[in-house]
């Protein structure tokens, strides 16, 4: 999964998707090498309205015991980071806390 920073997105919110593709994928390919920019499957999706202001989450993610069970809850605003990098670092720190938690 590729995803932009918010002020580029903005910027380019209204180009046409294979525009924003094709500039993700060159910006891809320039990181990790040429084999970044021909992807088997390309799905396009702008994030107009569902955004995560940084620094509007939580500390960390959250865990707790109900009922004897545990439940976590994390995702990008559980993470300074937000976005995509944000979401998985939060989803890597739950992990962390599930695997080391004494909740039963």
């Amino acid at each position: 999964m590729l995803q932009a920073r918010p002020a580029w997105s903005a910027a380019h919110l209204e180009d046409p998707a294979d525009a924003i593709s094709a500039a993700l994928l060159g910006e891809a390919a320039r990181l990790l090498g040429p084999w970044a920019a021909s992807p088997a499957a390309v799905v396009h999706h702008r994030w107009r309205y569902a955004q995560v202001q940084s620094g509007a989450g939580f500390a960390r993610p959250y865990l707790t015991a109900i009922d004897g069970a545990r439940l976590g809850l994390t995702g990008e605003a559980f993470h300074p980071f937000c976005g995509a990098e944000g979401a998985f670092l939060a989803g890597q720190r739950l992990a962390r806390d599930l695997l080391g938690s004494d909740h039963a």
